[in-house]
């Protein structure tokens, strides 16, 4: 399975046809996002040294 790419990337003109509300999610700053993990308890907040334990990947 490694050497499977198995994820999906997207971009503001490549989304997925779903029932995301795209226009509002665009909206949003990196200050709601943050604010709205923060006050849902199912989000867990990763720590820098967390963070520095996963490895950078690349897609073609």
């Amino acid at each position: 399975m490694k050497d499977k790419n198995t994820g999906k990337i997207y971009d503001w003109g490549n989304l997925p046809n779903d029932q995301t509300d795209w226009a509002t999610v665009k909206k949003l700053t990196e200050q709601a996002i943050n604010t709205a993990g923060a006050s849902d308890p199912a989000v867990r907040i990763l720590t820098d040294k967390e963070l520095n334990q996963f490895k950078r990947v690349s897609f073609p």
